[in-house]
């Protein structure tokens, strides 16, 4: 099966777990004015955004992230691995790209 050689991978794991971590977090939506799909610090402890002074707005994390995601998802589905998380998490950042494209950060 692929999928063993995708598990022996270093990077693998990190990614993984990346997966996961995001998945939670994507599910938070803390405040009304507060996007999770374009915060790029959060506390460790809570997982909450970060609220201290930071650069906003920074707006390319949804797309960055569907990149990626993207990639690491056509090796999962050419592993015949199950990809529905993260074809889950690609949609929800691409529909946040199509609504806000033009803005600024």
């Amino acid at each position: 099966m692929n999928g063993i050689i995708l598990v022996q991978k270093q990077w693998f794991f990190a990614v993984h777990r990346y997966v996961e971590n995001i998945s939670s977090i994507l599910l938070l939506q803390p405040d009304a004015n507060v996007d999770v799909r374009c915060e790029p610090k959060f506390y460790i402890e809570t997982m909450m955004p970060y609220d201290g002074g930071w650069c906003r707005p920074q707006n390319d994390g949804p797309a960055l992230r569907a990149m990626a995601l993207c990639k690491y998802g056509n090796l999962l589905l050419a592993a015949g691995e199950d990809t529905s998380r993260i074809w889950n998490i690609v949609t929800f950042d691409l529909e946040w790209v199509l609504d806000n494209w033009a803005t600024e950060g």
